[in-house]
């Protein structure tokens, strides 16, 4: 997705994150008094709002970094988190390699491209890693320079309610979900999910992205 305005950006995560939250909605009409079916729709609602998360994290960074992309700016103008992105194919590949030319290059386009137009893979930019805990969503906050500490205080709830019972039923497991914990996770889920737009939006309305 090629994101140039802020309008663009907020309309797409926006748009992005309604859809979810009426799949979810929809299925929620679907629990109360279903009890021959209830345990199997609880299981599948915890597969499909673990998908929902990563799936609007995913969407909403990338759609993020797309707009920094294509926002012009030259690689002395980016934040260190954005720099660090830009360079990245540069920093592996010197740091896998005891090639002088390699490092070279690297310090060479530190010393004398800065002054060009920065130019980020922004469709390879973000990895869930298919496992969204909260380590690896640590990283992607730090990647997007968008404070984590109010994630990371979910952090039991992301590893243990949400992405291990989901693998646990992904992998075969015969999990128990109560409908008052799945609607409580899902409450929790979304109030997550509702603060990663406002941060992302918030970050790119106020140029944070700029050094």
């Amino acid at each position: 997705m090629i994101i140039r305005t802020l309008e663009q950006l907020s309309e797409t995560l926006d748009s992005d994150l309604a859809w979810r939250k009426k799949e979810l909605a929809n299925l929620g009409t679907l629990l109360p008094g279903r009890r021959a079916h209830g345990t199997m729709l609880l299981r599948a609602g915890v597969c499909l709002l673990y998908a929902h998360w990563e799936g609007f994290v995913r969407t909403a960074s990338i759609g993020y970094v797309s707009y920094v992309a294509h926002s012009g700016l030259r690689y002395r103008d980016l934040s260190h988190n954005f720099l660090a992105m830009a360079l990245r194919q540069n920093i592996m590949e010197a740091g896998r390699s005891n090639l002088p030319t390699l490092h070279i290059g690297l310090t060479t386009k530190l010393m004398s491209e800065l002054s060009e137009r920065a130019r980020i893979n922004w469709e390879n930019s973000i990895n869930t890693r298919s496992n969204l805990n909260s380590e690896a969503l640590k990283e992607i906050l730090a990647q997007l320079g968008i404070e984590a500490s109010p994630y990371l205080l979910k952090g039991a709830l992301l590893d243990q309610r949400l992405l291990a019972s989901r693998n646990q039923i992904a992998h075969g497991g015969q999990s128990e979900i109560d409908l008052g914990d799945y609607r409580e996770l899902q409450d929790e889920v979304i109030l997550l999910a509702d603060t990663f737009n406002n941060d992302v939006q918030n970050a790119a309305a106020t140029r944070m992205f700029r050094k």
